[in-house]
């Protein structure tokens, strides 16, 4: 099997990378440590967790609905956007954000 010189230079180069250490920490030691010791977590803090992740999808729910909503539908009123409905607007504006 015949292999270029520039690609078997490739090759050494990536097995060099591939050997270096990471220079950067992990995803995971960058989020903020729990409050709670595994043993509280095991004894039913994590009940806790689950309670205020949905209180924070409900408060998350309702200003949706109180401003991103409306903010959306008047966008789609205007006489010059009356080709743009309210869900091409919506996903435009998601899109925009994220």
């Amino acid at each position: 099997m015949y292999y270029s010189p520039v690609c078997l230079c490739c090759v050494v180069i990536s097995r060099q990378l591939l050997s270096l250490s990471n220079c950067t920490p992990l995803a995971v030691e960058q989020f903020p440590h729990d409050q709670f010791s595994a043993l509280q977590r095991r004894q039913g803090a994590i009940v806790l967790h689950a309670l205020l992740a949905a209180y924070m999808f409900v408060a998350l729910a309702l200003v949706c609905d109180d401003y991103f909503v409306p903010s959306c539908e008047r966008i789609c009123q205007g006489k010059s956007r009356s080709l743009l409905t309210p869900l091409i607007a919506t996903v435009t504006v998601m899109c925009r954000f994220v």
